[in-house]
């Protein structure tokens, strides 16, 4: 047997996300899953998550992001 120190966490489940595109360059969304985590011989359980959020798409040069509330507009720097 091994010592706690050496005891890994193993975990499996399902998740789906769900993504709605607002505009050319920004996304929503959703999701959640079900999962179970157990540690060998020591310890189990069940998971659930759930998330949303949004998550900006395409080609955007690093300066770009010192100009963000531009970029919703078409007049910010390319």
């Amino acid at each position: 047997m091994l010592d706690d120190s050496h005891q890994q966490l193993i975990t499996y489940g399902l998740e789906y996300k769900r993504i709605t595109r607002l505009n050319q360059h920004l996304e929503v969304y959703a999701g959640g899953g079900f999962g179970r985590g157990f540690i060998p011989e020591t310890a189990a359980g069940f998971g659930m998550t759930l998330r949303v959020g949004a998550q900006l798409e395409g080609k955007i040069p690093a300066a770009g992001f010192l100009f963000w509330p531009l970029f919703f507009t078409n007049w910010g720097p390319r």
